[in-house]
């Protein structure tokens, strides 16, 4: 077994350069237009007792934490990113969004 340790010394940034420079993207975000992110939709939250959960049937409702007509979120990677309100299109269920969440560096 090789015990040595080596001390990384990561080079300081140029804060002219990290200043100046663009984002992630380079400011060109059309080169990401196409990729497909998949979102999710969060209408409630309810807490159960792990018995309850075990004692669960076929039948039983489980009450949400949010009203009918509170905004329901819309997450990207368990982030939110907007809130809408539960809409019926067509045969499913939509969200129209009423706020969209803004990035922040």
């Amino acid at each position: 077994m090789n015990n040595e340790v080596e001390i990384f010394n990561p080079a300081p940034l140029d804060d002219k350069v990290s200043a100046a420079a663009p984002g992630l993207l380079g400011g060109r975000l059309e080169l990401l237009k196409d990729v497909e992110v998949q979102l999710e939709t969060r209408i409630g939250r309810c807490r159960l007792s792990i018995a309850a959960l075990d004692a669960l049937k076929d039948g039983e409702v489980l009450t949400l934490d949010q009203a009918p007509g509170d905004p329901v979120e819309v997450l990207l990677g368990g982030q939110v990113v907007a809130r809408g309100t539960l809409v019926v299109a067509g045969d499913h269920f939509g969200v129209r969004i009423d706020q969209v969440a803004r990035l922040t560096a």
